[in-house]
């Protein structure tokens, strides 16, 4: 049997426009690419046979750019189908990294991650920053207050909740898909009518104080790069408690996560002298702003695909 060919994943929000620089860096490690993106992602972008898995038709290269080896079309919520896909992909290929280009893809990526035992965020990492609900719950001691509202349990909340504002969503969306803000008892109301009658959904408070967000990069558990951002306009200067107070919080958090490899970008609300509160987290080498932190001096798609495999990216 010929020996398999070494190769990195990409899963998800495949873009001609940028992902060919993805497709260099894996190149020059002479790494083979393989995709996998939304059926109809697909289309007008990589198209590909492989021999193990035929179905989908052959990659084409544009001008000098390498092309994916093989793709295949699956959408996130198909986990089971792409640990299978990156399984028979395995047989031919020696799949050295996983890198989700799509937040939606991340809990997936992990999943193969696990299989292949390669550097990852974690499940549980992907798993509870994939949900705004998981988050309330795994990470309660930094979030806001969040309650269930089940379908016969609405007009008991209008009665009961006095934390405004506040913002309701569905439970079991990704991130804020769905969410309302609302800012007293009568819209609250008005946003819990406008949801079907059968639906479980989270209603969380907004906490009070001055927003930031951090930019951290992780390799096997350690934090080797942090930017804190002020998110105020004009930015305000920020003391060195304060700073000290997110950082640590934000430490603790990765913790709770078991956090392991790759970048997170997470925003936090805090008044002056207090601890800071966590008002999301997302992870995956797309986050917004999460670049400035992942790439420094470097290319920032250099720099993912030498993180999933394994180089210390923080020393560049």
């Amino acid at each position: 049997m010929s020996e398999r060919i070494p190769a990195v994943l990409l899963l998800g929000g495949v873009d001609l426009a940028t992902d060919r620089r993805y497709l260099r860096a894996a190149a020059k490690r002479d790494l083979t690419v393989l995709v996998v993106d939304e059926p109809a992602d697909l289309v007008g972008r990589w198209h590909g046979d492989d021999p193990v898995c035929a179905g989908d038709p052959a990659p084409v290269a544009t001008g000098d750019d390498p092309a994916p080896a093989a793709t295949a079309g699956l959408a996130a919520t198909e986990s089971t189908e792409i640990v299978d896909r990156a399984a028979a992909w395995a047989r031919r290929y020696d799949i050295r990294g996983v890198c989700p280009l799509h937040e939606r893809y991340v809990e997936a990526a992990a999943l193969v991650a696990d299989l292949f035992d390669l550097p990852s965020p974690g499940l549980r990492a992907a798993r509870v920053c994939a949900s705004g609900y998981l988050q309330s719950r795994y990470l309660a001691a930094w979030r806001p207050r969040c309650d269930t509202v089940a379908p016969s349990g609405r007009a008991e909340i209008v009665a009961g909740w006095t934390r405004y504002p506040a913002t309701v969503a569905p439970v079991g969306r990704a991130a804020a898909t769905g969410a309302r803000l609302v800012r007293d008892a009568a819209e609250l109301r008005a946003a819990l009518g406008a949801y079907p009658p059968n639906q479980r959904l989270a209603i969380e408070e907004q906490p009070p104080g001055r927003e930031y967000t951090i930019d951290s990069l992780s390799l096997r558990g350690e934090v080797r790069r942090l930017d804190v951002t002020p998110r105020h306009a004009p930015p305000s200067r920020l003391d060195a408690e304060d700073r000290r107070r997110l950082t640590d919080t934000h430490a603790a958090i990765l913790a709770r996560l078991a956090f392991d490899t790759g970048p997170v970008h997470a925003g936090y609300r805090q008044v002056p002298g207090r601890p800071p509160t966590l008002t999301g987290i997302a992870i995956g080498h797309r986050c917004d702003a999460a670049a400035s932190s992942l790439g420094g001096d470097g290319v920032v798609e250099d720099v993912a695909i030498g993180l999933i495999v394994g180089e210390d990216v923080a020393r560049r």
